[in-house]
């Protein structure tokens, strides 16, 4: 990988991660150009999408996104692959949003890495402005509620690794900023 290519990606990794946030945590994997996200702990945009146990005070559904930024990045949009069911984004393939790969024309280049991370947070939860398109797929509030109180069962079933690379990550990147 080129030089110019590391500075960019390690830049807006730096960008990621320089205001920890509990609801996206990200993890660079060795190959620079693949990161793996975590969507957590965020609130719906109405009552029925925000998953509480309010006598445990907590919020599940933990969704793992894998992100590869292409050869052309910053200038075309990363690809992302849902990795944890959802109920929005289907799994296995390509996902066609506004800002993606599908519409490469619509992306911007200042949102880099971490500002698509944050659309897709805003798919999950504003699902019904969501459109059609290529696997974005209509459930139920039951069903995504259902599928969020498994999501972490689910990961630490299948993706056991990555969970525990992106936790690592975020106590690193975010121990900076607790001082």
């Amino acid at each position: 990988m080129s030089d110019k290519r590391t500075k960019i990606m390690m830049a807006q990794f730096k960008k990621a991660t320089k205001n920890p946030c509990e609801y996206i945590k990200y993890y660079m994997s060795d190959d620079i150009s693949v990161w793996y996200i975590l969507l957590t702990n965020f609130a719906g945009n109405d009552d029925e999408y925000t998953f509480e146990d309010e006598e445990k005070n907590k919020r599940f559904g933990q969704y793992l996104v894998k992100m590869t930024a292409p050869a052309e990045f910053p200038f075309k949009p990363p690809s992302f692959t849902f990795l944890t069911p959802n109920g929005v984004y289907d799994l296995d393939g390509p996902i066609c949003i506004s800002i993606g790969e599908f519409h490469a024309e619509n992306y911007r280049a200042v949102l880099g890495m971490s500002g698509f991370a944050n659309q897709l947070i805003s798919g999950i939860v504003g699902w019904e402005s969501l459109e059609h398109g290529i696997r974005i797929i209509r459930t139920t509030c039951v069903k995504k509620k259902e599928l969020a109180m498994e999501s972490e069962k689910f990961n630490e079933l299948y993706y056991p690794q990555i969970l525990k690379d992106v936790n690592e990550s975020y106590d690193n990147y975010s121990a900076k900023f607790a001082k």
